[in-house]
């Protein structure tokens, strides 16, 4: 691999930009107890995806529409809810009630489905391809009450309810905080809003770090999950590779010159990606800068519509804390699925340890399915083998059927319905 693929990646994850949408009437209710206080909501300034400019070069619709926007294009029923998290952020959520084509779910007990999106991802995921290739879509054709969510720190979870909180303060989390509040408040937020007891968790990638830290942290969630679909999961990586395991090696360096340089954030507001995105990235002669620019990250895909390219970009990465990236890094150098190091005395006033404590995976006892593919650099298939079957407790391992599936694939990948979804869709 070129080390000008590794600028190039590093580059992108610096500088891409997505937008914000705009606060409904809806979250204006929900935030009447802090205004009553004369609080008022961290917001950072930018755009949303419905105001964005449009720049020349062929992009298609989907680029410039927000999931809500993209779920309406298509002719399907949609929501937007938005949860606040014990510690204030505010998080937003998408649904689709019930499918065009299938019947409704109508609040039935294990129809109901949370999924959760990967790594400086958003729930744009489960919808960036046509209906027939998305999960999100299938699902609520296929009778399921369909929820999406946003972790704190995406393009639509960029709020707090403290407006006096700081920017470094806003962005002091990891995937830890967000496993152990986030997970939970979307999980309540849904179940109390279709009056059910447990619903199936679908997870990508840092969806399913996030879920397997929360419930080894929060046990009394096992009750309400009825089954646990991990795409791609990840806990360990020991055996990470591409430009992501070498990055990972200097993560603790990385991590703290950006913090020292004052970024707290993954992806600063900045019109000129979009501008890449929306000339650069859907150019047949050109787009290969943006493919390798993604692959980097996720490892290469050869199962993805190289003509929504475009689309892709334009919402992807959708940002995070830098400290949830480096969390990552620590997993992926110290070869231990724990909580964030902070160093030996950091760790001694935090934990009372020289060590940061690893996360019990023998407190899960949801029925789980792993969910993996061949070539996926992140979810490498040994790291699933070892680390996660048999530790959780009552686990099954799936291997796709197809040699060269990745990463990415489980998201956006052509004929993912095929051979992954349809296992899920067949759930009762």
């Amino acid at each position: 691999m070129g080390i000008h693929r590794v600028l190039v990646g590093i580059i992108w994850l610096i500088c891409f930009s997505s937008g914000l949408s705009i606060p409904d009437g809806e979250l204006d209710a929900l935030l009447r107890e802090y205004k009553a206080r004369g609080e008022q909501i961290y917001k950072p300034e930018v755009k949303s995806f419905s105001t964005r400019n449009t720049w020349p070069g062929g992009t298609l619709p989907e680029a410039h529409l927000d999931t809500y926007e993209v779920i309406k294009y298509y002719g399907y029923p949609a929501e937007r809810h938005h949860v606040i998290t014990e510690d204030g952020y505010i998080l937003e959520m998408h649904r689709i009630p019930h499918g065009k084509t299938g019947p409704k779910a109508n609040n039935e007990p294990g129809k109901v489905v949370y999924l959760q999106h990967g790594l400086l991802s958003s729930s744009f995921d489960y919808v960036a391809n046509i209906p027939e290739n998305c999960l999100g879509f299938l699902l609520a054709d296929a009778g399921f009450d369909v929820w999406m969510g946003n972790f704190r720190g995406n393009t639509y979870s960029k709020r707090h309810a403290n407006s006096h909180i700081t920017v470094e303060k806003f962005w002091d989390f990891s995937w830890h905080e967000i496993g152990y509040y986030d997970i939970p408040a979307m999980i309540d937020n849904i179940l109390r809003s279709t009056n059910n007891s447990e619903l199936i968790y679908v997870g990508h990638s840092m969806g399913t770090t996030t879920f397997m830290t929360g419930l080894s942290l929060r046990p009394e969630y096992n009750s309400k999950v009825k089954l646990f679909y991990a795409l791609a999961p990840v806990a360990r990586l020991d055996g990470v590779g591409g430009g992501i395991g070498l990055i990972a090696q200097f993560s603790d360096q990385l991590a703290w010159i950006i913090k020292n340089l004052g970024f707290h954030e993954w992806h600063p507001s900045g019109g000129f990606m979009r501008l890449v995105a929306d000339t650069v990235c859907t150019n047949p002669a050109t787009r290969e800068f943006c493919s390798n620019a993604l692959f980097l990250i996720t490892g290469p895909s050869t199962h993805i519509n190289m003509s929504r390219m475009g689309i892709y970009t334009n919402h992807a990465p959708a940002g995070s804390s830098v400290k949830t990236v480096h969390h990552y890094g620590q997993v992926a150098k110290r070869h231990r699925f724990a909580q964030f190091d902070y160093g030996k005395i950091g760790n001694l006033i935090k934990y009372g340890s020289s060590e940061p404590p690893q996360y019990d995976l023998s407190s899960i006892t949801v029925p789980t399915i792993l969910v993996y593919g061949d070539k996926d650099i992140l979810a490498d298939p040994e790291d699933v083998r070892k680390h996660l079957v048999g530790k959780l407790q009552f686990s099954a391992p799936m291997e796709v059927l197809d040699t060269e599936w990745s990463h990415v694939d489980f998201v956006w990948g052509i004929n993912a319905n095929q051979l992954v979804y349809k296992h899920l869709i067949g759930v009762n």
